[in-house]
């Protein structure tokens, strides 16, 4: 069989391009004994002829190329896996799929609050954050939140209103793909109710998790962890809450005089030194994977993901995780005994979870072997991409939506 991973942007060079998105569906693709080749925005002579059942091969072509028919019967594949998160303006792709004949899959990168209309103050909340993230504001109190406030008035009252056409008319775009694919339980459910809203089946919704890197990854060999505490994002970043995590990580620190607190990654734009905590800057993958191999806990308070790729690498590596309750893949990473969800988005309650799973740490309760086992089987790309080809097969739509 053989599968496309396409993505329409524009290729990097070896680098991390199949570590992760549709690079590393290919690698999953072929371990799981497919002929693979993955699609980018490139040019055509730096096209590569990969190793069969080694390596997948590598297509670029210009957009342009994308949106025809003939581009995908060259490549004849059997399936394509296409990385377009259901937006209006590669609806062009989609056509050229369908006029070719070939089934596809598509992934939709979202915590599925698609409409003001499945949680009008959340979706606000949403609109607020990512402003403030776009104006690259560090602190809820500045003066970028009145420019960010005016721009999620604007962009919340031009969705709601604009539902009956705009939003019916991406409803639809989605409703038509054969299959889709979000990345939570939560993005699912949320999917599901959206496309109802606009009188719409769901049946081509499934939920299909990113897969991680796993070989990339340390492997876990004991039960012995440091008592540490990691947390791991763009400490610059208004989306990772920067100003919340210093605080929790801090007031931790007092209480808990026997743990160290690491930070991992851009390092925030103001720090308080406090003794027993650490802050690393960015570093590799695999100095990341070492660091968390050693801890046993990442604080992941995010004002919004649609996945948190970091928590899946650290449940890989045999940590549990603490999340916020707006994280939409919170609950279930959490749920095999592998973390706590705090209970609302307030400092104390943040607070609360993290101490609450230091102490199913000290009373036992925490097994990074098998934490670790539990999630490199469920993210293995070569598990994820059979689970991918199963859905696939099994769902009836996908040969009447072509």
């Amino acid at each position: 069989m053989h599968v496309v991973t396409a993505i329409p942007i524009q290729h990097y060079g070896e680098g991390d391009f199949w570590g992760r998105d549709a690079g590393l569906m290919a690698t999953g693709f072929l371990g799981a004994g497919c002929r693979a080749t993955l699609v980018a925005i490139g040019n055509p002579d730096d096209s590569l002829t990969g190793v069969p059942g080694l390596t997948p091969e590598l297509r670029l072509a210009s957009m342009e190329a994308m949106k025809t028919p003939a581009f995908w019967r060259q490549l004849a594949p059997d399936l394509v896996f296409l990385f377009a998160w259901t937006l209006p303006r590669h609806e062009g792709i989609r056509r050229a799929i369908r006029a070719s004949g070939i089934p596809f899959i598509e992934r939709m990168d979202t915590d599925g609050m698609r409409s003001p209309l499945l949680g009008f103050r959340r979706f606000f909340y949403l609109s607020w954050a990512q402003s403030m993230s776009r104006l690259k504001a560090s602190r809820r109190v500045s003066w970028k939140a009145i420019p960010a406030l005016a721009s999620a008035c604007l962009w919340t009252g031009r969705s709601l209103i604009g539902s009956p056409w705009l939003g019916a008319y991406s409803a639809r775009i989605a409703s038509r793909i054969p299959l889709v694919v979000v990345e939570s339980p939560s993005a699912e459910s949320k999917i599901r109710k959206w496309l109802a809203l606009h009188g719409l089946g769901s049946g081509n919704v499934r939920f299909l998790p990113h897969p991680v890197a796993v070989e990339s990854l340390p492997g876990v060999e004991t039960q012995s962890r440091g008592k540490r505490v990691i947390a791991i994002g763009r400490w610059k970043s208004f989306q990772k809450n920067p100003e919340a995590t210093l605080a929790v990580a801090g007031k931790f620190l007092s209480l808990r005089k026997d743990y160290e607190f690491h930070f991992i990654g851009e390092n925030p734009h103001s720090i308080q030194p406090f003794e027993r905590m650490h802050f690393h800057g960015l570093i590799s993958r695999q100095e990341i994977g070492r660091i968390a191999a050693e801890s046993r806990i990442l604080l992941a308070l995010s004002r919004y993901e649609s996945f948190h790729l970091g928590a899946a690498e650290a449940l890989c590596c045999g940590c549990s995780v603490v999340m916020a309750p707006g994280i939409p893949t919170a609950g279930w990473f959490t749920g095999p005994a592998s973390g706590t969800v705090a209970t609302t988005d307030s400092q104390s309650s943040y607070l609360e979870a993290l101490l609450k799973e230091v102490d199913q740490w000290e009373s036992g309760q925490r097994d990074p072997l098998a934490i670790s086992k539990h999630w490199r089987k469920r993210l293995n790309p070569v598990d994820v991409a059979r689970e991918t080809l199963l859905d696939f097969v099994s769902n009836p739509l996908h040969a009447a939506n072509l």
